[in-house]
């Protein structure tokens, strides 16, 4: 695996003000999930395409992955406060430095963008049925920020997409209901509708939060 020193975090200048060198997270990271960046998602899963451009990482091949296996991190640029919550960012559960309690998101997207990985869960699909996930989140609280892995389901075999259930992981959900969706366009935002499931519908009736643009439409109800 890399050895470099900003995997998987960077810090951005305002949260190393607070939190200090992103390197001891990093460290703890890597000690506790050596096989992360080159181990089981590296030898099991491709990611010859990917989310940000709107596909899929799916497992290899031939592969067989036991079940609970760590095969991914929500990993990319910590910043202090909270955004809402998208595809490529993470609101983290508030954590305590030197007795304050502090609020922290991850952007994942300019490193996923920059050093795709199949051990990028920022890549994986999300679903809204939690029965067709292949994955589930799990919050590794051991180091100093937590962090939110993805492992395995059940066994997974060769052609299968790594997604999971998104809105599992806290309590800022990622989708929408139709009220939440109507709320956030009339506070000038834009929505559209699920895509868990396409070509068919989401099987919850969700919206997504999208990148502002005063000249696009939105999805309507």
């Amino acid at each position: 695996m890399s050895t470099s020193r900003d995997f998987p975090f960077s810090f951005s200048a305002e949260a190393r003000a607070v939190l200090g060198s992103p390197d001891a997270l990093n460290l703890a990271v890597r000690t506790a999930f050596p096989d992360l960046e080159a181990g089981w998602a590296g030898r099991t899963a491709t990611f010859a395409t990917d989310n940000l451009s709107g596909r899929a990482v799916v497992t290899r091949a031939g592969s067989t992955i036991p079940p609970h296996t760590v095969l991914g991190l929500f990993a990319g640029t910590i910043s202090l406060g909270s955004e809402p919550r998208g595809p490529f960012t993470l609101p983290l559960p508030a954590f305590r430095v030197g007795g304050v309690e502090v609020l922290c998101f991850v952007d994942g997207a300019a490193r996923a963008a920059r050093r795709p990985s199949a051990a990028e869960a920022v890549l994986y699909c999300h679903t809204c049925d939690d029965d067709a996930a292949s994955l589930v989140g799990d919050w590794w609280l051991a180091g100093p920020v937590p962090c939110l892995l993805a492992r395995s389901a059940a066994a997974l075999p060769g052609y299968v997409t790594l997604s999971w259930n998104f809105d599992r992981h806290c309590l800022a959900r990622y989708t929408l209901s139709q009220t939440e969706a109507r709320l956030w366009r009339s506070a000038g935002h834009r929505t559209e509708r699920c895509r868990c499931n396409a070509p068919f519908d989401c099987p919850l009736d969700r919206f997504l939060r999208v990148a502002d643009a005063p000249s696009s439409s939105d999805d309507s109800d």
